[in-house]
């Protein structure tokens, strides 16, 4: 393989990589951070005068967290898969 071609693949996977990372950027952003910012706005609004309220405010920001916990899990795994593929 020339230096040449071996320079061009070389762009080429950066390239990639950073595509892969940008919309890794996008991903935490717009879902995860989202998730986790609206959790804790709800955490903050407990008004522990109403037992039930508060039950139900946790419970949605368990949810929440959860979603955030799976998506960021996903991400993770699209990661390693596309690292891999790259190898």
């Amino acid at each position: 393989m020339s230096k040449k071609e071996k320079k061009t693949i070389l762009k080429d996977q950066i390239e990639q990589q950073q595509t892969m990372m940008r919309c890794a950027e996008r991903e935490i952003y717009e879902n995860i951070s989202q998730c986790l910012c609206l959790a804790r706005l709800q955490l903050g609004s407990i008004n522990f005068d109403s037992k039930d309220e508060a039950v139900a405010i946790i419970g949605e920001a368990n949810l929440l967290i959860g979603k955030a916990v799976k998506d960021l899990r996903n991400l993770a795994k699209q990661l390693t898969l596309s690292t891999k593929k790259q190898d």
